[in-house]
């Protein structure tokens, strides 16, 4: 996090300028995560989709992956639950029952999406795509909901959309210009084992 912006990686195809506009006031950080709570889940920790995603945020179990609470079965292909179990101590009881857990993964894939958001798409902030202002915030949560190819393609002009239709642009628009703060922990930073068992 605080990183200088870096040159694309290889392979990432070139994207077109797009006029800049102002960048309203942030608002706070705990704002942006209430709202993402509230969008997600309603605001409920212990609820599970009819997709299998997971909690107040609605984690899937190849993200959870990422902060070492799972690991993917030998053999399969693809980024479906399925395709993942759970590593001792964690299961999806102890994910579900642990707010503290949940809380503190959020701020770790936050904290990654806002590294990913400045070194490859700093140019885009605080400018319009197709009548959208991109934030920082408003490219996180498009992260969260589309992975990066979504917001890749929402700044090539294509919308994607996920599995309950709803659209990148949509989540750039419903959470622009709140604050994300430049320390907030990266993946597998802290001892999430020793959070297991804590409501």
């Amino acid at each position: 996090m605080g990183k200088a912006p870096s040159p694309a990686r290889p392979g990432l195809r070139a994207l077109p300028e797009v006029p800049k506009t102002p960048t309203p006031q942030l608002r706070p950080y705990a704002d942006f995560v209430k709202a993402m709570a509230l969008s997600e889940s309603s605001d409920n920790y212990a609820t599970v989709n009819e997709f299998g995603y997971l909690g107040r945020y609605q984690f899937g179990l190849a993200r959870l992956s990422d902060f070492g609470l799972c690991e993917r079965i030998p053999g399969t292909a693809g980024m479906g639950n399925k395709c993942f179990r759970w590593r001792l101590p964690f299961s999806q009881d102890v994910f579900l029952t642990s707010r503290l857990l949940q809380d503190t993964i959020f701020n770790m894939h936050v904290g990654d999406l806002h590294e990913i958001v400045i070194w490859r798409y700093q140019k885009y902030l605080g400018r319009d795509v197709d009548n959208t202002l991109v934030t920082t915030s408003g490219a996180v949560a498009c992260m969260h909901l589309l992975g990066e190819g979504g917001l890749m393609h929402f700044v090539a002009g294509e919308d994607s959309t996920d599995a309950n239709g709803t659209a990148a642009s949509d989540y750039v628009r419903k959470f622009a210009g709140y604050l994300i703060p430049d320390d907030l922990p990266g993946p597998k930073s802290v001892n999430l084992e020793a959070l297991c068992g804590k409501p």
